[in-house]
């Protein structure tokens, strides 16, 4: 297969991943929205949540195959982001310059997404429940058990010691 046969072939699958995922994401948010599995909506056999997982794993899909669309394109990303830095746009840019430029771009993005991420991670808070809800306390900050934590305990059976003997 030469080049571009590939190319197409990467670029229809992501658009019909892209569609999917805006089809499945209308449905789970529009025809079955949150709280519609105690009413037992189900659309082709499949609830709210099965739905989910085909939007997730398409998700999945869809960022790989953009991952091989970048591969693809990787000597344009790298000769784009060069002439962007330089703003030069007569000459070609060094291998060596394309190369530092797209990756530095590559960086920038990772680096973009995973602080994103860790914000994410950071505002994580638990809603209140219960009496806490009714009285207005505020939420709970989400974090994981500490070792030695009364959860860490429940979850792992004590070891009793041995008597000692002198």
């Amino acid at each position: 297969m030469d080049r571009n046969r590939i190319n197409y072939a990467i670029d229809g699958l992501t658009a019909l991943a892209a569609l999917n995922l805006v089809f499945t994401g209308f449905l789970i948010e529009l025809v079955m929205p949150p709280g519609s599995g105690h009413e037992r909506l189900t659309l082709l056999g499949m609830d709210r949540h099965d739905w989910g997982r085909i939007h997730f794993w398409t998700a999945l899909a869809c960022v790989g195959l953009v991952l091989i669309h970048v591969c693809l394109h990787w000597r344009w990303i790298c000769t784009m982001s060069c002439r962007i830095a330089t703003g030069k746009t007569g000459h070609a840019p060094s291998a060596r310059a394309r190369h530092a430029a797209g990756t530095i771009a590559v960086v920038l993005i990772v680096g973009l997404i995973a602080g994103l991420l860790a914000l994410a991670q950071a505002n994580l808070v638990r809603a209140p429940r219960g009496d806490a809800a009714r009285e207005g306390r505020p939420e709970r900050r989400l974090e994981a058990p500490r070792r030695g934590s009364i959860e860490d305990r429940h979850e792992r059976p004590r070891r009793r010691r041995a008597p000692r003997t002198e």
